[in-house]
């Protein structure tokens, strides 16, 4: 009789995001194997496990391979000498793309699920050490299940005109990612003009999770949004640099002044956009969405599925005229809602059979194969949990020590910040990172 095949999964499942716990669970959809997820940055010790009782070995996006908070030294050794089939799932992989690439090729990743457009593969991850390893495009989210039977709101009962949070992206993200502020900070500054009723931020503190994310997104007549991405790819660093050493010496340099001196010359040369998991999340609820201009994976129109608000605002008026016409907004809701969810064309099903089908090929081919049960695979790991639990609360003290000292130093000796706004940026990074620290203690 043939085994089923263990894969033993590192992901963050203590994350705040529901879409990343979504994300998550899509994978294993419609798996054929067994698969052991376990969260690296609460246990430290996954060292300790022997990796030769699985036919696979995987990184969630919200482990990051390449880090050592995220990814202990000990472990990371003992995944490259791991002789079963590699994979990782990438987001946000415009930045420090060559590090990400080196430690991709020490660790000998076999597949990589990646936002790029396959006819951007090669030339984004052209190391030549992954010439042979296997590049899937995936999107950044997929559309939740309609049978979450979220609770509708009528649009009559709905008391604020237009919803949106999001966070300032990094600047080396290029002007794709400053189109999150910027459509927050247009919109809220006509639409106070016009009177209208807004909850809009990029603010970290004023982000918002769970069930008061469901509750807000199903109480507003719009929501906005962009695509998800970059339209920078920034190899070594080398460009965060720049803006850094610019931004000390011009502190109050608009992005547009920051644009046309630096980022010009490196925007829009590899395209790294996707739909939003936002967008199946507003489309869920049926929540009407503004957006800007975009690709969106080509799976929604602008008049059907979604109002397109001009990038330079140039059609604010006709936005204001949609967001009166009730008719309209049900009807693009509607749109959307059954495009998008009830098709299920795009939901975590088919995420989990695209992984399904690469993996089982990829280790039907692989000589490596473990002869043990996942009785034997569960009862290891139980082991493992038993025998280190105080070495575990030790190494994760000193994780997330020597991670916070990282980053004081960080912002201590970035040219970018003086006086005041060290602090300021330190307790931005001190908040958020209490944000995410926050599930992995209250969470099991």
């Amino acid at each position: 009789m043939t085994l089923p095949k263990k894969i033993l999964f590192l992901a963050n499942t203590n994350h705040n995001a529901d879409c990343v716990h979504e994300h998550i669970a899509a994978v294993k959809k419609n798996s054929d194997h067994d698969w052991f997820v376990m969260n690296a940055l609460k246990n430290r010790m996954l060292h300790k496990l022997d990796l030769n009782n699985f036919d696979a070995v995987g990184f969630h996006y919200s482990i990051h391979h390449h880090e050592t908070y995220y990814c202990p030294q000990n472990l990371f050794r003992k995944i490259r000498d791991y002789r079963g089939v590699k994979f990782l799932f990438l987001q946000d992989e415009y930045e420090n793309v060559n590090s990400t690439s080196e430690a991709m090729v020490e660790l000998g990743i076999d597949i990589l699920f990646t936002c790029i457009r396959p006819e951007y593969h090669r030339i984004a991850y052209k190391h030549a050490g992954l010439k042979n390893m296997e590049r899937v495009t995936v999107m950044a989210g997929y559309a939740p299940d309609p049978v979450l039977n979220y609770q509708f709101v009528p649009l009559k009962d709905r008391n604020v005109d237009i919803f949106y949070r999001s966070r300032v992206c990094p600047l080396n993200a290029g002007s794709l990612g400053y189109e999150k502020s910027l459509i927050a900070s247009k919109v809220e500054e006509k639409g106070l003009k016009h009177g209208l009723k807004m909850d809009i931020s990029v603010r970290e503190e004023d982000r918002v999770y769970g069930e008061e994310w469901v509750k807000r997104l199903s109480n507003c007549r719009a929501t906005l949004g962009t695509e998800s991405g970059a339209s920078i790819w920034d190899w070594d660093g080398t460009i965060a640099n720049e803006i850094d050493h610019f931004l000390g010496k011009f502190p109050n340099a608009s992005f547009e002044e920051l644009f046309n001196k630096i980022l010009n010359k490196y925007d829009g040369k590899i395209p790294y956009s996707s739909i939003s998991p936002r967008i199946f999340e507003a489309a869920a609820l049926k929540t009407p969405q503004i957006l800007f201009p975009g690709w969106y994976n080509r799976l929604i129109k602008p008049g059907v599925h979604y109002f397109e608000l001009k990038k330079d605002f140039s059609n604010f008026d006709k936005m204001l005229e949609f967001l009166r016409d009730d008719e309209q907004l049900s009807e693009i809701a509607e749109n959307a809602y059954n495009d998008l969810i009830l098709s299920k064309l795009y939901n975590s099903e088919s995420l989990g059979s695209l992984v399904n089908k690469v993996l089982t090929e990829k280790m039907k081919n692989h000589s490596f194969e473990s002869n043990k049960t996942s009785e034997d695979v569960q009862i290891a790991i139980q082991q493992v949990e038993k025998n280190y639990k105080i070495s575990k609360l030790l190494s994760n003290l000193r994780s997330e020590m020597s991670f916070g000292f990282k980053h004081f130093v960080k912002v201590i000796s970035n040219p970018r910040y003086r006086g005041l706004k060290k602090f300021r940026r330190l307790y931005e990074i001190f908040l958020r990172y209490c944000t995410h620290l926050k599930p992995r203690l209250c969470r099991q």
